[in-house]
């Protein structure tokens, strides 16, 4: 992947977020809830990103909520770091994130050379890849180790909306989506 700030189309935007601290805010150091989700800098997925985010502030969603969003040019990037800036950070939360990132979908060869070919799947594992590297809350020190390893990372996609608040708890039986499921709390170790 790369330095992001070497990437074309990421030039005009610093990938680091800073949040407030205010009665919303979470200390980085200790987020528990991430929940993610990968999309491209189109209008649909905008109009996809506002209802997650609605979604939610709506069911009281604890810790951060990111919008990865992959591939922008430098002015659609800055066009997206502003719109959300004016309609969900400063309207809804400011645990509402975006993060941008490279293009990921020009596919390579065996050489790393690329092959002209596109797979538009690639942004969504490589974007939170990097995401998990950079991300508000996130990140690796300079041996590579995780710096939140008890963080309880949650990916969902943009056409998913929230009725209930997701945690790592699953033993409500009201809320059980597989009776056969055995561990029934997200904790560290056990995914």
């Amino acid at each position: 992947a790369g330095d992001a700030s070497s990437n074309k189309g990421l030039g005009a935007i610093n990938n680091e977020v800073s949040v407030p601290g205010n009665s919303n805010s979470n200390n980085d150091q200790h987020v528990k809830y991430q929940l993610v989700f990968s999309t491209d800098c189109g209008a649909y997925q905008r109009w996809q990103s506002y209802l997650v985010f609605y979604s939610a502030m709506m069911v009281n969603q604890p810790g951060y909520v990111t919008r990865i969003a992959s591939g922008c040019t430098d002015e659609e990037a800055a066009e997206e770091q502003r719109w959300h800036d004016e309609h969900i950070k400063s309207k809804m939360s400011d645990r509402f994130l975006l993060h941008l990132t490279p293009h990921f979908s020009k596919v390579k060869d065996e050489n790393g050379n690329e092959t002209g070919k596109k797979y538009d799947f690639f942004n969504k594992p490589f974007g939170m890849k990097h995401w998990m590297e950079h991300g508000q809350g996130m990140g690796v020190d300079e041996n590579g180790r995780i710096l939140n390893e008890d963080a309880i990372c949650i990916l969902i996609d943009p056409d998913q909306i929230l009725l209930r608040p997701l945690t790592e708890d699953f033993s409500d039986p009201n809320h059980v989506f597989r009776a056969d499921m055995g561990n029934r709390a997200v904790k560290h170790g056990h995914p």
